[in-house]
Protein backbone atom coordinates (compact mmCIF):
# COMPACT_ATOMS: atom_id res chain seq x y z
CA UNK A 1 0.00 0.00 0.00
CA UNK A 2 2.82 2.29 0.80
CA UNK A 3 4.58 1.83 -2.33
CA UNK A 4 0.96 2.35 -3.83
CA UNK A 5 1.14 5.52 -2.51
CA UNK A 6 4.62 6.58 -3.55
CA UNK A 7 3.72 5.93 -6.68
CA UNK A 8 0.51 8.02 -6.94
CA UNK A 9 2.02 10.46 -5.20
CA UNK A 10 4.91 11.28 -7.82
CA UNK A 11 2.31 11.11 -10.52
CA UNK A 12 0.24 13.39 -8.70
CA UNK A 13 3.12 15.60 -8.32
CA UNK A 14 4.25 15.57 -12.23
CA UNK A 15 0.80 15.88 -13.53
CA UNK A 16 0.07 18.91 -11.56
CA UNK A 17 3.51 20.42 -12.52
CA UNK A 18 2.54 19.65 -16.25
CA UNK A 19 -0.73 20.65 -15.74
CA UNK A 20 -2.63 17.74 -16.90
CA UNK A 21 -4.32 16.27 -14.11
CA UNK A 22 -7.00 14.48 -15.33
CA UNK A 23 -5.17 11.12 -16.56
CA UNK A 24 -4.02 10.38 -13.30
CA UNK A 25 -7.25 11.08 -11.57
CA UNK A 26 -8.83 8.05 -13.32
CA UNK A 27 -6.17 6.06 -12.57
CA UNK A 28 -5.81 7.28 -9.49
CA UNK A 29 -9.56 7.01 -8.55
CA UNK A 30 -9.61 3.26 -10.14
CA UNK A 31 -6.77 1.97 -8.26
CA UNK A 32 -8.08 3.59 -4.71
CA UNK A 33 -11.39 1.99 -5.77
CA UNK A 34 -9.53 -1.44 -5.86
CA UNK A 35 -7.52 -1.20 -2.85
CA UNK A 36 -10.72 -0.12 -0.50
CA UNK A 37 -12.36 -2.91 -2.34
CA UNK A 38 -9.39 -5.51 -1.71
CA UNK A 39 -8.05 -4.34 1.76
CA UNK A 40 -10.72 -5.79 4.11
CA UNK A 41 -11.27 -9.39 2.66
CA UNK A 42 -7.06 -9.64 2.29
CA UNK A 43 -6.38 -8.28 5.86
CA UNK A 44 -9.37 -10.50 7.36
CA UNK A 45 -7.61 -13.59 5.19
CA UNK A 46 -4.06 -12.55 6.23
CA UNK A 47 -4.96 -12.38 9.77
CA UNK A 48 -6.27 -15.96 9.74
CA UNK A 49 -3.18 -17.61 7.49
CA UNK A 50 -0.65 -15.70 10.40
CA UNK A 51 -2.84 -16.89 13.14
CA UNK A 52 -2.65 -20.30 11.76
CA UNK A 53 1.21 -20.51 10.96
CA UNK A 54 1.66 -18.21 14.58
CA UNK A 55 -0.12 -22.16 16.31
CA UNK A 56 1.66 -24.28 14.35
CA UNK A 57 5.33 -22.70 14.16
CA UNK A 58 6.18 -22.44 10.46
CA UNK A 59 6.50 -19.13 8.32
CA UNK A 60 2.85 -17.86 7.69
CA UNK A 61 5.11 -15.89 4.26
CA UNK A 62 3.46 -17.57 1.00
CA UNK A 63 5.25 -17.58 -2.10
CA UNK A 64 2.87 -16.16 -4.57
CA UNK A 65 1.78 -13.93 -1.77
CA UNK A 66 5.04 -12.63 -1.91
CA UNK A 67 5.06 -12.98 -5.86
CA UNK A 68 1.61 -11.38 -6.81
CA UNK A 69 2.36 -8.35 -3.90
CA UNK A 70 5.95 -7.84 -6.16
CA UNK A 71 3.97 -7.95 -9.15
CA UNK A 72 1.41 -5.23 -8.68
CA UNK A 73 3.90 -3.24 -7.23
CA UNK A 74 5.62 -3.83 -10.65
CA UNK A 75 2.58 -3.12 -12.59
CA UNK A 76 1.64 -0.32 -10.66
CA UNK A 77 5.09 1.41 -11.10
CA UNK A 78 5.20 0.45 -15.11
CA UNK A 79 1.65 2.10 -15.35
CA UNK A 80 3.20 5.07 -13.82
CA UNK A 81 6.17 5.34 -15.86
CA UNK A 82 4.01 4.88 -18.99
CA UNK A 83 1.25 7.99 -17.92
CA UNK A 84 4.53 10.26 -17.70
CA UNK A 85 6.39 9.15 -20.68
CA UNK A 86 2.56 9.44 -22.28
CA UNK A 87 2.22 13.20 -20.74
CA UNK A 88 5.82 14.64 -21.86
Amino acid sequence: MVSYAIVLGLLGAHAYHHGRIAPVLIVTGALAALLVAFSSPMARLRTRHTAHHLHSHTTPASPSLLLAVSGAVVAASVAGLAIIVWMV
